[in-house]
């Protein structure tokens, strides 16, 4: 393998401290092996509470290196979250895009810079990166050379965890369809005032017994590391995503999570947390208008809004989340404006897109 391009020295270094974190690097995997400095532990600094954190955005903590001392990637606050800008010796540290591909800086205090983007830069490529919970690739450091992440046998992996999420208001079940279906709010998320919040989104309003913000999620054990904003990554399979603005809570939970707008209407938004067991997550899906919770919004929603109007179910607390389709509050909050709101969704009035014949994009 040859190396192509050598890593630039900052001028002025001012090195961080990593914050006290457990880290999360597997006990049976949490060696490397350096070409020039032999054996890396990425594990055990101070007994693991220094050692390497991997979290969703960023690395940090420390690994050590018996012939070369520590290495630092990172305090686990980057400057400008959720990534280290790696302009200068204040906001420097490893960053792991969305793609598990390791990014940036670590400093040695007796060998210097060592470049995590080396790998990539080798010819032929061999990029650091997160695959399966382990880490592959090389990272270069112009005064040590080589450390191998690639090795079938010495590699450094994630700790696995057995965290999971044991309840979340809103639900993660849609309680209106039988099989339990993912949940598809029924608000509208267009043009007019007050008709923009919803799942997560700040100011929603409870449905009776379902509070759309923040979200509130209740785990099995707590979560390490905790859920912060740093460590909830969302994803949306379209739409404007929005971003985690806000978490409160400790331990097991339960957490509160403010969203920076509302889940967008027709996809899949999904909520990852750092600790917690592999697939281990919050799907929301937002489908305006359609309040017979099916696949799709159509005439056929009016029809149900009419009939839960007539027989009363429409005002049960149980309900309001699926028929109070303008969100109003007071007594009896739906009413004959729900069925004019459901006929501007349809048509697309004051909204941003008609919602006559549409789906839901199904949740990977």
């Amino acid at each position: 393998m040859r190396w192509r391009t050598s890593v630039t020295l900052f001028a002025s270094v001012g090195v961080a401290s990593a914050a006290l974190a457990q880290s999360n690097v597997d006990s049976a995997h949490k060696f490397a092996w350096g070409e020039n400095v032999g054996w890396t532990n990425w594990r055990d600094a101070n007994g693991a509470m220094q050692g390497v954190n991997v979290g969703p955005f960023v690395m940090s903590g420390f690994i050590w290196a018996e012939n070369v001392g520590w290495m630092n990637v990172g305090d686990g606050t980057p400057a400008a979250p959720p990534h280290y800008a790696n302009v200068d010796g204040a906001d420097f540290g490893v960053n792991i895009d969305a793609d598990g591909h390791l990014h940036g800086l670590a400093w040695g205090e007796n060998v210097g810079w060592i470049n995590f983007d080396g790998g990539a830069l080798a010819t032929p490529p061999q990029p650091a990166r997160i695959e399966d919970s382990r880490l592959f690739g090389f990272v270069w450091g112009e005064n040590i050379g080589w450390i191998n992440l690639d090795d079938a046998t010495h590699f450094v992996a994630i700790a696995p965890s057995e965290t999971v999420i044991v309840s979340a208001d809103p639900p993660t079940d849609n309680p209106f369809v039988a099989g339990q279906q993912p949940y598809r709010d029924v608000l509208d998320t267009g043009t007019g005032a007050g008709l923009t919040a919803g799942i997560g989104g700040a100011g929603s309003p409870a449905q009776g017994a379902i509070a759309y913000s923040p979200i509130e999620v209740t785990f099995s054990g707590a979560p390490t590391p905790a859920p912060a904003t740093a460590n909830i990554t969302i994803a949306c399979t379209g739409g404007l995503c929005p971003t985690v603005t806000g978490v409160s809570g400790s331990g097991a939970g339960p957490y509160n999570i403010t969203l920076s707008g509302p889940i967008p209407p027709g996809h899949c938004t999904t909520l990852t947390f750092a600790g917690t067991a592999p697939g281990t997550a919050l799907q929301y899906q937002s489908q305006p208008g359609n309040v017979g919770m099916d696949a799709l919004t159509n005439t056929q929603d009016l029809l149900a809004l009419i009939q839960a109007l007539n027989n009363g179910s429409a005002n049960l607390p149980g309900n309001l989340a699926r028929y109070n389709v303008n969100r109003s509050t007071g007594v009896n909050p739906v009413n004959t404006q729900d069925l004019l709101r459901l006929v501007q969704l349809l048509n697309g009035a004051l909204t941003t897109q008609a919602f006559n014949g549409a789906s839901v994009a199904a949740c990977p």
